[in-house]
This record gives structure tokens, C-alpha cells and sequence, in this order.
């Protein structure tokens, strides 16, 4: 800044909000000598008490009421240091900080950096009796929608530790994955092909949120899961999974995604007509796996089919036999019967199979031809009516 017989100029000042206006009195002659020691003040306060710039994209999300428990960034150790609960309401974060609502006073809801957050309680509101109904009657659709509504706020936190939304993320996610495997199985035409492939897409896009909780196992899981759906919409998609789990480290036994990792592995090599090492995925995953009802059934279904297309018959039979003596009413037991009905008839299995050591040490005999066929029959035969017999007999 320079003074000149009763008048300043400013020079070069790009310091500040107030430049303009300085400019415009620099013009004028005569400008007092303390005005402008005053405006330079000033642009210097509205810098030092500007908020701070966000760091990065701020994504907005639906407002949702959470506690956020908090540790502060001094403490010496964070292990053991007291958790400060802050409650409010999210509405968005950037890449560093979480962004509350203004409370109803009309005070600032701040903002709070996310490396402080220790744990975080979302307000999950929803009519969970009738989510357990309409789960019940496979009513899907109804299911997904009041899920949505209550868990779609939490996918872009899910990465926060210990948070208390991404289980219910994860069954929200799986049970689309369910649905759209269904409008795929039974779709007849290219628009109903077309619907399982986005409701695929949506059911991957609430996995990959999942798949941001490095601090669980869900984190895995849901990429496993995600790369399944990839898998069941097209070819090109389906690359994309390999590139994921060839990068991704192999789980060890024991791991929650150790099923899911070599089902996955194994449905990749079907795919491109790996048969051997897609049966040896397939095993993997059966062997070790914890039995979880979302890979075990598939894994059971996939080993049948290899022992199919390697030409082992009795051992394909014997698998489909168990999937729909297992999983009675489910889809997997429907498409385990159609495959047992055309193994069959196919005569393959007709010839009576040579003893092994292992059958004949443990004795088991069992004609599992004979099993077989009586499975067939039974479920052929429609089921017992009396129930409705009586309410009739009830109303006369």
C-alpha cells in the first residue's frame, strides 16, 4: 500500500473480499489515510473468519438421526481414550469430515471430521414384523422397498467403524440379489431378461457401498457378492469380476468370505468352460465354508453340474438327490429336481455302480436309484389338501 499527497493507491492487493471495494475508493482523491489502514483490516478478518473450504466433493445424502461416538483427535491413545457421543443429523460428507443438519434453533450442525468417528448409531426406523412377514411369503419386492427406504440414508457412511447399519445393508442387498436371480430364472422374454440385469445393477450398487466397511468382513463379502451379481448380467461385466478377485487376496480357512471367494472363483471358471478347476472351486468352497445358506446350496449346485459335464452321472445324481432333500420349496430344490428327473432319464445312472471301499466299510448299500425315483414321485404328487378339505366341510 502507498500514500500520495492526501490520497493512497493500492497496488497489486488481491488479499481479501474487500478488493473491489478498495479499488473503488482508491480512484477518489482525498481518501483518508485511516479508512484505508481499516478496509485492509477488515479484508484480512473476513479471510481469517471465513468457514473452512471442504476437502473435496461433498455427497449429499437423505437426512437420517445418528449418534456418532467420537474420539478426541488429542488423545494420546485412542484405544483407551473416552468416547464423546454427539448426536444430530446427517445430511452429507466430503472425503474428510461428515456434515450435520442445523438443529431446530437454527444452530450449526458443524462438521465432524471422520477419522474421530468410533462407532456410529444410525435411527433405523422401519416396520420390521412386516419385513419378516413379507420375507416369509418370498414377497420380495415389499421387503426391498420398506429396506430401502430405511437403510438407503447409511450407504454412504458405511465405511464408518462400527456402525450398526451395514448387516441390514447386507440382507437388503442379498435379498435383491434373490429377486433378480429369480426374474432371470424365469423369464421368457427380452424385457424380462433386460429387468434381472437392473435389478441386478441395483442390488450391486448397495453391495459395493457394503464393500466399504474394511473394518468388517461384510467389507469382502459384499465385493464377493457384488462380482456375483457383475457375473449374472453380461460378459463384459463378468471380466470386470475376474479383475476384482484376481486382485483381491486369497482368503484363508475360517475367513467369512472364504465360501464366497471360492464360489465365486469356481462360477468364473464354469463360465469361461473351466470345468476341473471349476469343480475344485466348487469343493473349496463346500470343504471349508461355514454352511452359509447363501454359498452352500449354490456350491452343491454348481459341483452337480460339473460332475455332469465331466460325465461322472452317479455322482451328479447323488448331489441333486441331497440339494432337493436339503432345501425343500426353494428354488434350488426345484432346479435340483429338473436335473435329477433329466439325469434319470437319461439312463446314465441305470447301471448299478461299482462298490467302492468306502461304501462297502461303512456299509452303505442304499439304491440310490430307487431313492432317487421315489423323490421324483413324491414331489410330483400335489400336496395335502385336507387343510382345505376341512375349512370347506367347516362352511356347510
Amino acid at each position: 500500500m502507498k500514500v500520495e499527497s492526501g490520497k493512497w493507491k493500492v497496488k497489486n492487493v488481491r488479499q481479501g473480499p474487500l478488493f473491489c471495494i478498495m479499488n473503488r475508493f482508491a480512484v477518489k482523491p482525498r481518501v483518508p489515510y485511516l479508512l484505508s489502514v481499516i478496509c485492509y483490516l477488515l479484508s484480512i478478518i473476513s479471510v481469517v473468519a471465513a468457514p473452512p473450504a471442504t476437502t473435496g466433493k461433498v455427497t449429499q445424502s437423505q437426512p437420517i438421526k445418528v449418534r456418532l461416538w467420537c474420539i478426541p483427535p488429542d488423545a494420546p491413545d485412542p484405544t483407551t481414550a473416552k468416547r464423546k457421543a454427539t448426536d444430530g443429523t446427517l445430511v452429507g460428507r466430503d472425503r474428510t469430515h461428515l456434515i450435520l443438519a442445523a438443529d431446530a434453533d437454527g444452530n450449526s450442525g458443524g462438521r465432524i471430521p471422520a477419522a474421530t468417528v468410533a462407532a456410529v448409531d444410525f435411527a433405523l426406523d422401519y416396520d420390521r414384523f412386516e419385513v419378516t412377514r413379507a420375507m416369509a411369503k418370498n414377497d420380495w419386492p415389499k421387503a426391498i422397498k420398506i429396506l430401502t427406504g430405511a437403510y438407503s440414508p447409511t450407504y454412504i457412511y458405511l465405511d464408518l467403524p462400527e456402525n450398526n447399519a451395514i448387516e441390514g445393508a447386507m440382507d437388503l442387498a442379498t435379498t435383491m440379489m434373490k429377486f433378480a436371480r429369480r426374474t432371470k430364472r424365469n423369464a421368457k422374454t427380452d424385457a424380462e431378461r433386460a429387468l434381472a440385469v437392473q435389478q441386478y445393477e441395483a442390488a450391486y450398487k448397495v453391495f459395493q457401498a457394503c464393500s466399504k466397511a474394511e473394518w468388517s468382513s461384510y467389507g469382502a463379502v459384499g465385493m464377493l457378492k457384488g462380482c456375483r451379481c457383475l457375473l449374472a448380467m453380461d460378459t463384459e461385466k463378468a471380466k470386470t469380476a475376474k479383475r476384482r478377485i484376481d486382485d483381491m487376496e486369497e482368503p484363508t480357512p475360517g475367513d467369512d468370505s472364504y465360501g464366497h471367494y471360492w464360489l465365486l472363483k469356481g462360477e468364473i471358471a464354469h463360465l469361461g468352460g473351466d470345468i476341473t478347476n471349476a469343480m475344485d472351486a466348487a469343493v473349496k468352497s463346500l470343504c471349508f465354508e461355514n454352511k452359509d445358506v447363501e454359498t452352500f446350496p449354490d456350491a452343491l449346485m454348481l459341483s452337480a453340474d460339473c460332475y455332469e459335464r465331466l460325465g461322472n452321472f452317479y455322482r451328479a445324481r447323488d448331489v441333486y438327490f441331497e440339494v432337493a432333500k436339503l432345501f425343500p420349496d426353494t428354488d434350488w430344490a426345484e432346479d435340483a429336481l429338473a436335473r435329477l428327473e433329466a439325469v434319470m432319464a437319461s439312463g446314465k445312472t441305470s447301471k448299478k455302480e461299482a462298490a467302492t471301499a468306502e461304501s462297502t466299510f461303512f456299509g452303505l448299500e442304499e439304491d440310490m436309484n430307487a431313492l432317487a425315483e421315489a423323490l421324483i414321485k413324491e414331489r410330483k404328487t400335489p400336496k395335502n389338501t385336507f387343510t382345505k378339505d376341512y375349512e370347506a366341510d367347516t362352511e356347510k
